[in-house]
């Protein structure tokens, strides 16, 4: 098994927001905090009650292309995400049926709505130190493990 990031990609939809649609709202914003509220100038939406869960699949099988990569070379998914229609399966289930990984593929599914992406992080952060914390013990079966010194996660002595 390897880790690694393989290919980054990008994906925009094609609809263009500018902050001039949302000028109705400027007169409920408190005075002196216009440039705090102010936001980019444009951004892109997609519409539809599934677009998070379209984005996914089209990121997926782009950057799968990109890394030239098929979807049985993917031995686990993590999808950290905000948003999207379905609360069950979820995000990562629905791009893991879509772009057709193999069923024995595990899918972690990390949608808090307000911290995914740091969240995301953690539960990588903390699965990679069970790991060390495993391999350890493997090599050395017989010796007291202390991987304290690798971080914050869950270990025993």
């Amino acid at each position: 098994m390897r880790v690694g990031l393989e290919a980054v990609i990008s994906f925009l939809p094609e609809k263009v927001v500018k902050r001039e649609d949302f000028a109705y709202l400027d007169p409920v914003i408190p005075k002196g905090m216009e440039e705090m509220f102010r936001g980019a100038d444009e951004f892109r939406r997609m519409e539809g009650e599934d677009a998070v869960e379209i984005m996914g699949v089209e990121v997926t099988k782009k950057v799968l292309d990109r890394a030239g990569l098929k979807p049985e070379d993917i031995d686990y998914i993590v999808s950290a995400n905000l948003g999207g229609q379905y609360m069950i399966p979820m995000v990562g289930t629905h791009i893991h049926h879509e772009v057709g990984f193999p069923e024995e593929v595990p899918v972690l599914n990390i949608q808090t709505c307000c911290a995914s992406f740091v969240d995301g992080f953690t539960a990588t952060h903390i699965a990679l130190y069970q790991l060390v914390d495993l391999a350890i013990r493997d090599a050395q079966p017989d010796e007291p493990v202390d991987t304290s010194g690798f971080g914050e996660c869950p270990t025993s002595g």
